[in-house]
């Protein structure tokens, strides 16, 4: 409760004169279905929401390296660390890696520290980890990422569906690499449409992914909103607004009606929304150029 609260006012704060948004800002985001499942469940998604709020912020108040010290704070769930360290990486974002890379060493030396023999068997989990998927006590229902929506739809064809997932994952990789075009700034106006794209390509892409790591989506749906009020004309009708309005709501029942169809529309609708904010993020984009 205490990363959620945390998170709504750091990206309150983020956004001058607009104090005013913290308290539907705070009841938007307690009634988001992910974030209550991960409240009433125990569980780690406001804290993955907590770091990436933190890690945007920073990279925004033109401190790279801080950010990246506090993005390797994701290691324990490294699964989730790949897409946004390899674009920053990529686009020699260094002070970022630096901190990202010191952090993660002390992380590691702890882990040592505590125990070597249960560090070497964390580490060798990683092949095991692949095949919880096919645990028949796994909530397929549940698994918001391409691998969990193919798996779903073809339960008979196991390998069929792991294939067809990586090249979804690989076309979701394609439209962020797409969306980092050209110079990568964190001080950039466009810069919070391309951290919304990379925090969804790490959702689709992830391997494994329940409901509840979908508290994240509270990123990239405030970043959407908050760059595309830049624009001139910007209205309600706006395709941005209205997907914002479709990925609040659906992410909130869509593993109800997984279950009862066998459909998870979160993961297609998450395409489509992160096509649209790439095409915003474009260069060319008008209003979201200036620094």
């Amino acid at each position: 409760a205490g990363g959620l609260v945390a998170s709504v006012c750091l990206a309150v704060r983020a956004r001058e004169g607009r104090a005013a948004m913290l308290g539907p800002a705070l009841v938007a985001s307690v009634l988001f279905g992910p974030a209550l499942v991960s409240l009433y469940g125990v569980q780690n998604g406001t804290l993955l929401l907590l770091i990436l709020t933190g890690s945007y912020g920073l990279l925004r108040a033109g401190k790279p390296a801080l950010a990246g010290a506090v993005f390797a704070l994701l290691a324990f769930k490294p699964q989730l660390t790949l897409v946004i360290a390899g674009a920053m990486l990529l686009k020699r974002q260094w002070r970022f890696g630096m901190g990202a890379g010191v952090v993660g060493l002390m992380l590691i030396a702890a882990s040592l520290a505590v125990s070597p023999v249960a560090a070497a068997e964390y580490a060798g989990l990683g092949p095991k980890l692949a095949h919880w998927i096919d645990l028949p006590s796994m909530p397929m229902a549940k698994l918001s990422c391409w691998r969990g929506f193919w798996r779903l739809l073809l339960p008979a064809q196991p390998g069929q569906a792991d294939a067809v997932a990586v090249v979804s994952s690989l076309a979701t990789l394609a439209v962020a690499a797409w969306a980092l075009r050209g110079r990568l700034s964190p001080l950039s106006a466009r810069f919070g449409l391309q951290f919304a794209v990379l925090v969804i390509a790490t959702v689709l892409s992830s391997p494994y992914l329940l409901s509840y790591d979908l508290t994240v989506l509270l990123v990239p749906m405030a970043l959407a909103i908050a760059a595309r009020e830049r624009l001139p004309g910007a209205r309600v009708r706006d395709p941005i607004w209205l997907l914002t309005g479709a990925v609040y709501v659906t992410a909130s029942m869509s593993w109800l009606v997984a279950e009862a169809t066998g459909v998870q529309l979160i993961v297609p609708l998450l395409f489509i929304y992160q096509g649209v904010l790439a095409l915003h993020a474009s260069p060319a984009a008008p209003g979201l150029n200036d620094e």
